[in-house]
């Protein structure tokens, strides 16, 4: 099992590769391994019942689509909200 020091260092190597700040890479790096951790543990506790162990994973996959679906139509709206904006501020440079 991959350790939280093993997951920081592959994220400060992507970090020097990519150019995003090492801090950046460094939050996603620990907040992965709190996931993962947390998942690996649920997991072993289910022991040799497979169905138990799918029936997790399967939620946990649809707990992170519900998410992105979420974060997708709020995406929305900002732009939406954005756009409003932009063009009440042109209006206004207009008069």
């Amino acid at each position: 099992m991959l350790s939280l020091d093993e997951s920081k260092r592959i994220a400060r190597e992507y970090a020097k590769k990519t150019g995003i700040r090492e801090e950046l890479a460094l939050d996603f790096a620990e907040r992965w391994y709190r996931h993962f951790d947390r998942i690996c543990n649920d997991i072993q506790s289910k022991k040799n019942n497979m169905n138990a162990i799918l029936n997790y994973i399967a939620s946990e996959f649809a707990g992170i689509l519900a998410h992105i679906e979420l974060l997708e139509k709020h995406k929305k709206v900002l732009v939406e909200q954005i756009v409003a904006i932009t063009d009440a501020l042109q209006k206004m440079q207009r008069r």
